[in-house]
């Protein structure tokens, strides 16, 4: 049956007349990859045929003057910069089966100093991702591959849309250009988030967290904390290019007008100072998964919504529906490969502490409240814990307890200390 299903599919690739090759992965996969068949320039020229990118034609030794015409294209920018779109065809066979993941190959050569980057057209959120910034090599063309992360959001339908845009600083040259996609081809159907396939830190972890920008990227430590709606996708591609893992923070409790996502709950789930009602969240869990899909979306490796202790502060939510209203958030996180941190929410650990990756208190006050953290620690997962301001209260409650805590400003701007500091 799998023979039969993977011959159907290479057979309905050469009807299509795509030009794609396959490569074998594994019993249940298979790998296609596709080119461009159309440069599209909407600002600057390019010169050169786009078959020129379906191969590697070039050494990276080789100096730029000597690459053929018929082997590359070069894209010139204007005194305002470079933009084009490259559309990639995708058979409906492709579509048919279970996207497991998405990876660029990329040949090229740029002008040191100027700044050239591949987008991604993401239909998640209905707007372009940076999927990589092209980086030179000290000399001679490079060859690098990007991996995408959330493979769905950026193909549907036909086709995977591509932009390359640069500045003007001076022109980008293409070898190749490809989308390499590994397709599922098990017959027990599109496979899920593999368990452990997203980030569970145990105690000992450094991190910062940043709700303001610009974001500032360049601590060294493991995780960085940033805000789901003010931070960019430049800056998440920044930080994971750096090694960092990015979670994303949102308050799955309220609406604000300038909320990106604010038309989609409807009006009266939402009273007047932004509250969402949550004793209904049931009938928004399209609205609720879409800022889960979001974080997805633009590249977090995970969340940590505020929220967990809603029914503290709504009578009419209470400790039971709240307790369902966590465990379903962390579900949907996890079907998405995210990680999930439990916020607060003391009270409910127990519960949840099998659901959860790990934790984020903010100033718990001494040790006995941060105790009821304790479960976490005992099943080996991180507990990160923040107080505001220079005073080291917490570092004891921390190093007791084994939380990994740090100082922030009341703002949580960029300002961080350490319990080493």
């Amino acid at each position: 049956m799998l023979r039969r299903r993977i011959t159907l599919l290479l057979g309905a690739i050469l009807l299509c007349g795509v030009v794609a090759i396959f490569r074998p992965v594994r019993a249940d996969s298979v790998t296609a990859t596709f080119h461009p068949e159309k440069i599209d320039v909407l600002a600057g020229s390019t010169r050169g045929d786009v078959s020129a990118l379906h191969t590697r034609d070039v050494a990276p030794s080789t100096p730029e003057g000597q690459a053929g015409a018929d082997e590359v294209v070069r894209f010139q920018p204007t005194p305002e910069g470079h933009q084009s779109r490259l559309d990639i065809a995708v058979p409906s066979a492709i579509s048919d089966l279970a996207r497991t993941s998405i990876r660029l190959d990329l040949g090229y050569l740029i002008t040191p100093g100027s700044d050239w980057q591949l987008l991604l057209f993401n239909r998640c959120i209905d707007d372009w991702t940076m999927a990589a910034r092209l980086v030179p090599p000290r000399s001679g063309w490079a060859f690098d591959q990007y991996r995408v992360a959330r493979p769905a959001c950026y193909l549907s339908g036909d086709r995977i849309s591509i932009r390359l845009d640069g500045d003007p600083t001076g022109p980008g040259v293409l070898d190749y250009l490809a989308v390499a996609i590994e397709t599922n081809t098990a017959d027990d159907g599109p496979a899920s988030a593999d368990p452990g396939a997203w980030w569970q830190p145990g105690p000992g972890v450094s991190w910062q967290w940043q709700e303001t920008t610009p974001v500032n990227t360049d601590l060294e430590v493991d995780m960085y904390g940033i805000d789901l709606f003010a931070a960019t996708s430049s800056e998440i591609h920044q930080l994971q290019t750096d090694g960092r893992v990015v979670i994303c923070s949102y308050d799955a409790t309220t609406v604000l007008p300038s909320d990106p996502d604010a038309s989609a709950f409807p009006a009266r789930s939402v009273d007047r100072k932004g509250r969402i009602d949550l004793h209904r969240w049931r009938e928004l869990q399209g609205p609720l998964r879409g800022r889960i899909e979001r974080a997805a979306a633009v590249g977090c490796d995970g969340i940590a919504p505020k929220g967990a202790d809603a029914h503290l502060r709504d009578a009419r939510f209470g400790v039971t529906e709240q307790l369902s209203f966590n465990t379903w958030t962390a579900r949907s996180a996890h079907r998405l490969g995210l990680s999930i941190g439990l916020r607060e929410a003391l009270g409910q650990v127990p519960a949840l502490v099998n659901h959860y990756d790990w934790a984020l208190s903010i100033q718990c006050s001494n040790i006995r409240e941060c105790a009821a953290l304790s479960p976490f620690i005992d099943n080996d997962k991180a507990v990160l814990g923040l107080s505001f301001g220079e005073h080291r209260d917490g570092c004891g409650t921390g190093a007791a307890l084994g939380i990994d805590w740090i100082r922030k400003n009341d703002s949580l701007d960029a300002w961080r200390r350490s319990c080493d500091i």
